[in-house]
């Protein structure tokens, strides 16, 4: 489902050529990776894992989230953190937001890494983590990955 979305907006779009899918990431990778954060992803994300560990464009890959999850330090109004699984290539953010330790909420929030804010920006507003991907990569490679 996923790995089918990102590969019709690779293959169609005039820019596709950015987005790569990797191979799929083991279960037990996903698991390291949720001991070493200390949550438990969203099964949303945990799906996405594991048809590809991230597109090198817009979704990050395991070990990118580890990474950049033990580097931000994101608190405000009780979060605790973000688990951050995608950025917009500019040092911008995408997350589910940490309270007391669980992902409470699978709404999708952006960092700003110039304010060190989080808030839901316009492709945030997205039902599902498979909506929200088709909606970052129409505002970046047009409708349906043609030019408009």
């Amino acid at each position: 489902m996923y790995l089918a979305l990102v590969n019709h907006y690779r293959n169609f779009s005039p820019y596709g050529s950015d987005i790569k899918p990797r191979p799929p990431a083991k279960e037990e990778t996903i698991m390291d990776a949720e001991k070493k954060i200390g949550v438990s992803f969203p099964q949303a994300l945990r799906e996405m894992l594991l048809e590809m560990d991230g597109d090198c464009d817009l979704l990050f890959c395991v070990e990118q989230i580890i990474e950049i999850h033990q580097s931000i330090p994101i608190r405000y109004n009780g979060t605790d953190k973000l688990l951050v699984f995608g950025g917009d290539g500019a040092g911008n953010f995408y997350g589910y937001e940490i309270h007391q330790g669980k992902i409470q909420d699978t709404h999708i929030v952006f960092y700003n890494h110039e304010t060190h804010r989080v808030y839901c920006d316009e492709i945030c507003k997205a039902i599902s983590l498979y909506d929200f991907i088709k909606k970052f990569y129409e505002m970046c490679y047009g409708k349906d990955g043609a030019d408009e």
